[in-house]
């Protein structure tokens, strides 16, 4: 879990309202708002769900599951270096890659191979290029930032129109993520209880 400092107040409204197990929980979906929205009413309070944060992480902690599982590619991806400094820094991550269910081979003169990719991962070589050539990616977090990019890239987006049944199935499943936060760090859900929306409208 999160350390205090880092803790978001959707995180703490939502441990305060529910002390029980979430998935135990019933829930009332009222719709999508403002073409970015999931509004839900549930125990009392009311959630505006970050459609797009809370597919998001949903899918980067299915990624994540599977990243012992990978998938041979058919033409392999052939990404070329323009420096000796991008070479070094591949070769230096080349075991973080592993780890994330990449292959990935030197083949010399500045050019990679790549062979196999995570089963569930999501992009084009254009998309791998790009993140595992970024030189501000720590390669400590590199896996993580691999499985976020993917999960980012098809997750919903802002503007998306969802049909009830899949609008439902991703407020159901946002509700039984461990902490409610996408991969890079965003609450999935702000929340409003009926107290404060009294106040707000100086209603008692």
């Amino acid at each position: 879990s999160y350390p205090e400092s880092d803790r978001s107040p959707a995180i703490e409204a939502y441990e305060a309202a529910h002390t029980d197990d979430p998935r135990t929980v019933s829930f009332r979906y009222l719709g999508q708002v403002l073409g970015t929205f999931l509004a839900v009413e549930r125990g009392g309070v009311f959630y505006l769900i970050d459609q797009h944060a809370a597919h998001e992480r949903i899918l980067f902690d299915e990624i994540r599951a599977r990243r012992g599982r990978a998938q041979e590619l058919l033409v392999p991806y052939r990404i070329e270096t323009d420096s000796t400094e991008a070479d070094r820094m591949l070769a230096a991550r080349k075991e973080a890659l592993t780890q994330a269910g990449f292959t990935i081979e030197d083949e010399g003169s500045g050019l990679w191979q790549v062979t196999a990719v995570p089963a569930a991962w999501v992009g084009t070589q254009k998309d791998l290029e790009e993140d595992i050539l970024d030189p501000a990616v720590n390669p400590e977090t590199l896996a993580d930032h691999l499985w976020a990019t993917a999960a980012c890239r098809a997750a919903c987006k802002d503007g998306d129109v969802l049909d009830s049944e899949t609008a439902r199935g991703i407020v159901e499943r946002a509700f039984a993520l461990p902490e409610p936060v996408c991969p890079h760090g965003r609450p999935v859900w702000v929340t409003l209880t009926r107290e404060e929306l009294f106040a707000r409208i100086k209603r008692t």
